[in-house]
């Protein structure tokens, strides 16, 4: 072969193809590292196992601020944790606002941000950059809002005019990025399940909570915003007016902390529930559900079983209405004083303890069919059930007084008025006692159990390792026996006339004429013990995320 005769064709193909190999490996770009990757990460896995270490820390930093403030309400002229009235509403603000926009919603969002790609056969969230960018908006927002609050700021009378701003902006961030974030989980059950799910009912139990439960986020979060917008524009006034008025800007974004909107909080514990309940059926009955390594973790369809799909249906369709009646960005107290007597807001809860009965008859009839395998996850999320359903108990309770009240209408008779009237003044008493608390902690420490439940139940997909189910079973017991405690002693509490807000400065506690008898004494004992009770078995979740050893891999 000479020098003039063309190579062979398959050599020629060969250096042709190794010609565009080095091409591409010359001009592919690098690889992240480090931080660099941490910040440009599209990994969904990733950026849920990062609202969940995240969230858990927070959420340990949330029950330590309980604590003291458990031990605060005491009544010992020895414990003054706070060193004054001013101070100690202080971190009851940012309690609430980190129990909710840090620990309990943020976690919600990491779970699903790692389960739902897989539940639904996706590769990845929907609008990756977009979910990066909300975890970093959110984890930036969390430290502007804590060294606001650390600076005399947050949501009182008479801090520094530039941290109380500095911490309107924290929560309006906090509010954009969730938003943000619900955003990508509804975007990823609408777009991007796999052909398998024709139907968005066909989605499992989580999935279809998370976009009930992110829809309803998406129409909660932009109305705490436009609150702050208001608060913060009059705070940045000449001189505040009313809305920026320290004694006001609580009162403005409380309506996330009470009824409904705290069950809106909750919904996608039913969905955990569902998931742990189906899941169980099918691995008892062994069956191979795809898009999982285990029978116990992912997926929950149940579509081969006779008479699945129409329960299934049923349980979501019923599971979507308690959405309907979460919603409370409406009864915003500080715009619509009369919030309490609307028709809504006695009705509602009514409604949700009538929904939550309702799903536990398809539940009932798939684990009548199938019986499920008792798990501690299993276990958990039931309690977590039980204890939401709890929190419409206490919150129908709450107004029952209003509620019966309007039989007043039926007699005009004087003895008939004043039996009624007996028997509803104490429940009329309510209104702004702890009763409210005891209905904000049963709903989102409700909430917690499913959460736990979902990180015991979903582990090995989200961390690549198992924890320790008995840690989780005593953290659950933990939690369900101390948020008895809590709820049971701020019922009686409330009874008793405490009010829920703590007085923001010594005059305002002097005009209330507030005092701490032996009922409510007691009461504040006993919730304090509750409240150590919590901290312990979230902590030990805590400790379990970080001890855990990865889950052995076994050779087929």
């Amino acid at each position: 072969m000479t020098i003039t005769e063309p190579p062979p064709t398959d050599l020629k193909e060969a250096l042709e193809e190794a010609t565009e190999e080095a091409t591409a490996g010359a001009y592919a770009p690098k690889t992240s590292r480090g931080v660099a990757a941490l910040l440009s990460t599209g990994d969904s896995a990733l950026l849920g196992r990062l609202w969940i270490f995240c969230g858990i820390a927070f959420g340990v930093f949330t029950f330590v601020i309980a604590l003291l403030l458990g031990a605060e309400r005491l009544g010992s002229a020895a414990i003054d944790i706070f060193g004054g009235h001013r101070s100690h509403f202080q971190f009851f603000t940012l309690y609430r606002v980190s129990l909710v926009l840090l620990c309990v919603v943020p976690l919600f969002i990491g779970l699903a941000t790692a389960v739902v790609p897989q539940q639904i056969g996706a590769r990845s969230v929907a609008y990756p950059r977009l979910a990066t960018a909300a975890f970093y908006t959110w984890l930036i927002a969390a430290g502007i809002m804590l060294a606001s609050w650390g600076i005399d700021g947050g949501l009182v009378p008479g801090g520094q005019q530039e941290a109380t701003e500095l911490s309107l902006l924290s929560i309006g961030l906090l509010a954009i990025a969730l938003t943000a974030a619900s955003l990508t989980i509804v975007g990823t059950v609408i777009l991007q399940r796999s052909e398998q799910f024709q139907w968005l009912s066909h989605v499992p139990y989580f999935s279809w909570a998370m976009l009930i439960a992110g829809g309803l986020w998406i129409v909660s979060f932009p109305i705490l915003l436009a609150d702050v917008v208001v608060m913060w524009v009059d705070a940045r006034g000449v001189t505040a007016v009313r809305y920026g008025l320290g004694e006001n800007l609580f009162a403005q974004i409380a309506w996330i902390f009470d009824q409904q909107q705290v069950f809106g909080w909750s919904l996608p514990v039913l969905g955990i529930m569902g998931d742990a309940l189906a899941g169980n059926m099918r691995a008892n009955t062994g069956g191979s559900p795809r898009f999982m390594p285990e029978p116990d973790y992912i997926s929950t369809d149940l579509s081969d079983f006779p008479g699945q799909r129409r329960l299934q249906g049923t349980a979501k369709f019923v599971l979507s209405l308690f959405a309907i009646v979460a919603f409370g960005g409406a009864l915003n107290g500080f715009y619509t004083p009369g919030y309490t007597s609307a028709p809504v807001f006695v009705v509602a809860a009514f409604v949700v303890v009538l929904i939550l009965l309702a799903l536990t008859r398809p539940w009932g009839q798939m684990a009548k069919a199938q019986p499920p395998r008792i798990t501690p996850q299993l276990a958990i999320a039931t309690m977590g059930f039980l204890l939401l359903l709890g929190a419409g108990v206490l919150a129908s309770i709450r107004n029952l007084g209003r509620l019966v009240g309007g039989l007043r209408i039926f007699s005009d008779d004087a003895n008939w008025l004043t039996n009624l009237n007996n028997f509803t003044d104490p429940f009329d008493d309510l209104v702004g006692t702890t009763a409210a608390s005891a209905v904000l902690h049963t709903a989102l420490l409700a909430a917690l159990l499913g959460i736990i439940a979902g990180l015991y139940m979903w582990a090995p997909v989200i961390f690549g390792k198992k924890l320790a189910s008995p840690v989780g079973a005593l953290s659950g017991l933990l939690i369900l026996g101390g948020t008895l405690l809590y709820a049971v002693s701020e019922l009686v509490s409330g009874f008793l006339g405490q009010m829920d807000r703590p007085a923001a400065s010594a005059a305002e506690n002097a005009v209330r004429g507030n005092y701490l008898g032996g009922g409510i004494e007691a009461a504040n004992a006993v919730s304090f013990l509750g409240t150590i009770a919590i901290l312990a078995g979230f902590t030990f979740v805590a400790l379990n995320l970080l001890c855990a050893r990865p889950k052995p891999q076994t050779n087929k």
